[in-house]
């Protein structure tokens, strides 16, 4: 007899679902990290240069001033924020999968637009365009990894957007180191096709999520990609667990429903796959529509939890990182000089080292633990980076901003993205990961815009407003925010509220509803 799949594992076809769609948020961490270290090629041209390409099509560069410097850097994730709130509307209607696919062609516009731009608005609209399958990107790759993945084994799985998003950081980084003159900064930023290309092609063999194949009332479908990520395990208690938990309670009667013996109003059912070929899903026990923005605010159950994650998300970036990570050679420039772009991959690698330690503690100390240990921990070290700072310390400034980057890498940098795709129902999760994400988006926007501006004018101080920021997100994490590790999705539900009673006999035995 087959195990049930609430005990199943991670096998080698969910782990190559998962890692395929994460491609989305490689590439974003490609685009994060392609203008760090050409920053001053791109921006500033000496005569000789300018006398050797004055034949080219291209300029030799495109200069900048601080303030439309930032607002270049900033288009990114300012269409990250575009992309992220319509990625709700194209996955609901088109699929995860679908989207996933779809996105890489705003990769392939942008990446050509800035690798051939001759003026500062072409490098900026090009950088809009990347920012927009980013921000679709980061949204659907978090909610199709949830909705695929084992509950015991969601948080890792899950980490694997980040994982992925900070190995693109680093390779970006990489390439820098030789693509830092003239024209090497246009193949740099023309890089972003190359995953793209991959991604589309690998996608065509990963399932679609059955979450989702459920919500558009595919059972069969569903049943057949559900069996094919829990290859070897029972799937029917699962999958009538799915199916209830989407179930809309006040659809209009029909014949066909009147004559079906299935049942998912009884609380002792549990479907089987076989019946399901035979006797589809009636009428009667239509998916709940998926709800858009406005719906889900309008819920004051949803609003609350919507409200808490964008909380979290907001302090992800408005803790500092990315200052770090998009002017990280800029910082390091009075330590190291020359050779500050080193440094800077320096940071780049650890931010991909410590990620990958993550997968093996968000299933086991839990994701607020984690959160908790982030946010404390980048407070102590902005603070110790602005005593450095002020007092010339080098090497300590250095070793502050790696610990920064360390506690960020283990716990906000990979359990934000985690918590908005497992803590909402499937016609809620898109909406909510839009909103939320876009919010992420929103303010990574900001502090790319104001962070030059912030550091020439607070200087060795800038990081004292962040350290109060992370203070005060701890805080926040440790009063307000639930744990949710080694749950099912509909467990999370009868814990946070939003799920029905008669789940329970549909969930994993031996569970209680806390």
């Amino acid at each position: 007899m087959k195990a049930d799949s609430y005990q199943a594992t991670i096998g080698p076809y969910i782990v190559f679902c998962a890692a395929t769609a994460a491609l989305g948020t490689f590439n974003a961490g490609i685009n994060t990290a392609s203008l760090n270290i050409p920053e001053a090629v791109i921006r500033y041209c000496s005569q000789a240069t300018l006398d050797q390409y004055a034949s080219s099509s291209l300029p030799a560069c495109l200069p900048m001033s601080d303030w439309v410097w930032g607002a270049a850097v900033g288009m990114y994730p300012c269409g990250g924020l575009l992309g992220g709130i319509t990625a709700n509307n194209l996955s609901d209607r088109f699929g995860r999968r679908s989207t996933l696919i779809g996105l890489n062609l705003f990769y392939f516009i942008g990446g050509l637009l800035i690798s051939t731009a001759t003026t500062t608005v072409q490098f900026a609209i090009g950088r809009v365009f990347v920012g927009i399958a980013a921000g679709i990107a980061t949204v659907v790759t978090s909610v199709y990894i949830a909705e695929l993945s084992p509950p015991k084994y969601r948080g890792g799985l899950g980490v694997l957007l980040q994982l992925e998003m900070t190995i693109g950081i680093f390779i970006a980084e990489c390439l820098g180191l030789g693509l830092s003159t003239v024209r090497g900064w246009r193949w740099m930023t023309a890089v972003t096709v190359v995953p793209g290309i991959i991604q589309m092609i690998l996608l065509f063999f990963c399932v679609e999520s059955p979450r989702w194949l459920i919500g558009q009332n595919r059972i069969e479908e569903a049943t057949v990609a559900l069996t094919r990520v829990r290859q070897g395990y029972n799937i029917d208690r699962e999958l009538a667990a799915m199916i209830a938990g989407q179930q809309d309670d006040h659809p209009q009667p029909s014949a066909e429903a009147a004559n079906s013996d299935i049942s998912l109003s009884d609380s002792n059912t549990v479907i089987d796959a076989s019946a399901l070929e035979e006797n589809p899903i009636p009428k009667k026990y239509m998916a709940i529509a998926p709800l858009n923005i406005y719906q889900l605010l309008s819920t004051p159950l949803f609003l609350k939890l919507t409200l808490k994650l964008a909380v979290i998300h907001a302090g992800s970036q408005l803790s500092g990182m990315n200052g770090v990570m998009y002017y990280s050679t800029s910082i390091f420039q009075a330590s190291f000089g020359d050779n500050a772009k080193y440094a800077t991959v320096g940071v780049g690698a650890l931010n991909v080292v410590i990620t990958i330690l993550s997968l093996g503690l968000v299933d086991r100390l839990g994701r607020k633990a984690l959160l908790l240990i982030s946010e404390f921990g980048m407070c102590i070290f902005s603070v110790v980076m602005v005593i450095a700072s002020v007092y010339h310390v080098n090497g300590l400034v250095v070793a502050a901003v790696l610990l920064f980057v360390t506690f960020f890498a283990v716990g906000l940098g990979t359990v934000c993205w985690l918590l908005t795709a497992e803590m909402f129902p499937t016609f809620a999760v898109g909406a909510a990961s839009s909103l939320c994400i876009g919010i992420n988006w929103l303010f990574n926007f900001v502090i790319g815009l104001i962070f030059p501006s912030l550091n020439n004018g607070l200087g060795n101080y800038t990081f004292v407003l962040f350290a109060a920021i992370g203070g005060a997100h701890g805080i926040y994490t440790l009063f307000l925010l639930p744990e949710t590790k080694g749950k099912t999705i509909e467990e999370i539900g009868l814990q946070l509220g939003w799920a029905k009673p008669e789940l329970l006999a549909k969930l994993p035995e031996g569970y209680e509803l806390e």
